[in-house]
């Protein structure tokens, strides 16, 4: 019989696999050419349809991927950034408070994000003004970008974008202008506000050598000028310091535009004989007087102090070098253990002494002496930098219901430069010693009623010019942050509540990331992630093909 007169096929044709399937049996004859087509077909289509399903399950696993990524960068400040002093990002002390803010807080722009980068805005600055340069787009970039991290780590900060000359844009601030931010919290009828212009936000310089005056933008302040303002914001209280500026005392202006992003608040005083100490301030700052005090100013600053002997309160007294006080100061100051030499402290130890590096005058690195409150910043890799500062001596440890320590210092190689003297003057090396650079003397007594101690303080400082942005913006300064540190303590705020430096980021310094980061940005988005497609699509060709 012909091999297709074999037909209708037995179970004696077949054989069965290991893995079940139902296959020709070799000794049945010729049946295989028949068989293999329906067999081959059934596995082809069974194998192919896995294939095809492998295939869609990882372009959807790829589309799935870029999604969360993408929703991931919207709402979490998710970002590469290579720079080595992280000028793209929020801070980590900064963001690290961002993330306990539990208040709404709205930061408006006042105006539209297009208009802002790129648009009408830097337009307007240049006629408003004169604000000129291709940076200016940059920073304004850049600040958007800060902005936009700030909702990112906390989902209570809103930030928005008006138009000010729409009817509905609804601000409401004191001499608002084109791009300022306002910073608002708080309920209906008890609103805090503070609005920061374009002096707040960036630093400006002026070309002197420029025949129209032309102004650059030079720095950025704006992630440091937006969180004071929302720690302001959400502040219960604004702490009062009173500066006393008779007989030319010095308004200290360095030191309260600090203060001021941190929630204080100032009150000058011009004449101590006519007008009083506002009795909310917590503080009160006299700073280098070219002339004595009276004894009638002298007896107000004592009741100030008293404070009707419920205490509370410290005077900041800063002086310079070759500024010695008068006769009644002095005497006022020796009473609490505070002795002012004449003369400018004079850094023996050429290791210390930063005339040649930074033109100081008479600068040096003096060191912290321990003190309860400043002492994280003493050892911490920053540094206290001073300039013209006055020798200082602590007279006693304790006396007379007083109590001293010392809080900065400078070292046992410094001596006394006296006030007229030679350009050749060489300091004696047998009188050298440890001089006060910040101290404290303090008097306290015990509150029965409501048990707890109360304390007045006098804070001496021997260097005003250690304050000044001149010295403050010098690489790894602790000295604002050991000032404020201890002032936010003496004003009852918590040790480690947050404090706010001017941190000006400069455009020079928006370099692209480094070589490194750069090398691994390629080897991830030119080489990695591209083999990794082409094998994953390899290996689905090579499971198709042995299918």
């Amino acid at each position: 019989m012909a091999k297709k007169d074999k037909l209708p096929l037995t179970a004696e044709d077949f054989i069965e696999t290991e893995d079940g399937m139902s296959v020709e049996n070799s000794s049945a004859g010729d049946t295989d050419k028949i068989l293999d087509a329906p067999v081959n077909f059934v596995r082809k289509l069974k194998f192919g349809s896995f294939s095809v399903a492998v295939t869609a399950l990882f372009i959807i696993a790829v589309i799935f991927v870029v999604g969360i990524a993408t929703v991931l960068e919207k709402v979490y400040p998710i970002r590469l950034d290579f720079t080595s002093d992280k000028r793209y990002s929020i801070s980590k002390e900064n963001s690290d408070y961002i993330k306990t803010v539990g208040k709404d807080i709205t930061v408006t722009v006042l105006c539209t994000e297009e208009n802002y980068v790129g648009g009408y805005y830097y337009s307007y600055l240049q006629y408003s003004q004169g604000v000129s340069g291709s940076d200016a787009n940059t920073y304004f970039q850049q600040a958007v970008d800060l902005l936009n991290q700030y909702h990112q780590y906390n989902s209570n900060i809103k930030i928005r974008f008006v138009d000010p000359q729409d009817a509905g844009a609804e601000i409401v601030a004191e001499k608002p202008s084109v791009g300022d931010f306002l910073v608002e919290s708080g309920e209906e009828g008890n609103v805090r506000r503070r609005l920061l212009t374009f002096s707040d936000l960036y630093v400006v310089e002026t070309d002197q050598n420029s025949y129209y005056g032309e102004s650059y933008i030079t720095g950025s302040n704006v992630e440091t000028a937006v969180t004071s303002a929302v720690f302001y914001v959400v502040s219960d209280k604004t702490d009062q310091i009173a500066v006393i500026t008779a007989y030319n005392g010095d308004p200290m202006s360095d030191i309260r535009t600090n203060l001021e992003k941190n929630n204080y608040e100032f009150t000058e005083v011009t004449n101590l004989l006519t007008e009083t100490i506002p009795e909310e301030a917590s503080a009160l700052i006299i700073a280098a007087p070219d002339s004595d005090y009276t004894r009638d100013e002298i007896q107000k600053v004592k009741d100030f102090l008293d404070n009707g002997r419920q205490l509370g309160k410290t005077l900041y007294f800063f002086t310079r070098g070759g500024r010695t006080p008068g006769a009644n100061l002095s005497a006022f100051l020796a009473e609490w253990g505070f002795e002012i030499l004449p003369g400018t402290i004079y850094e023996q130890d050429a290791n210390y002494r930063l005339i040649e590096q930074y033109a100081l005058a008479d600068g040096f690195v003096a060191q912290g002496a321990g003190y309860q409150y400043t002492q994280k910043y003493d050892s911490g890799g920053s540094y206290y930098i001073v300039s013209k500062a006055a020798p200082v001596r602590m007279l006693f440890t304790e006396q007379g219901g007083y109590t001293t320590a010392q809080i900065v210092k400078s070292r046992g190689t410094s001596a006394v430069k006296p006030l007229n003297a030679a350009t050749d003057w060489a300091a004696p090396t047998d009188e050298s010693e440890e001089y006060s650079i910040l101290s404290v003397s303090e008097t306290s007594t015990y509150d029965n009623d409501n048990y707890k101690t109360l304390t007045s303080r006098i804070v001496v400082g021997a260097s005003i010019d250690m304050f000044t942005s001149a010295v403050t913006s010098a690489y790894n300064t602790c000295n604002l942050d050991a000032l404020t540190a201890m002032m936010n303590t003496y004003v009852g705020r918590a040790e480690d509540s947050m404090q706010f430096e001017q941190k000006s980021i400069s455009a020079v310094t928006f370099s692209p990331p480094t070589e490194l980061g750069a090398v691994w940005i390629a080897i991830v988005f030119m080489a990695l992630i591209p083999i990794l497609i082409i094998g994953a699509a390899i290996g689905v060709y090579i499971r198709r093909k042995r299918l």
